[in-house]
């Protein structure tokens, strides 16, 4: 009788970790940091960027729920992208 291989499911991949209020909030802090330092001298970051990042510093001190901390880190993702990556 021939020998049938039963293919073995696939582990299903891990979900991304969540961030902490501390992870987040230093992550908030070195955007700071990367959007001054990409501001030419004389200059003022972009108003709306750094208004953005007000209301992330906040938001990582008051998100409390893993979906709270996980879509906070989504967000600061794209800020990334948007202010950064010029």
């Amino acid at each position: 009788e021939p020998s049938v291989e039963v293919p073995r499911p696939k582990a299903a991949p891990k979900p991304p970790a969540v961030p902490d209020a501390a992870a987040l909030r230093k992550r908030v802090a070195s955007l700071d940091a990367a959007l001054k330092k990409a501001t030419p001298d004389g200059e003022e970051p972009d108003p709306s960027a750094v208004a953005l990042l007000a209301k992330y510093r906040v938001e990582a001190t008051m998100a409390s729920t893993p979906s709270e901390r996980t879509d906070l880190a989504k967000r600061l993702d794209d800020f990334a992208r948007a202010f950064l990556q010029r």
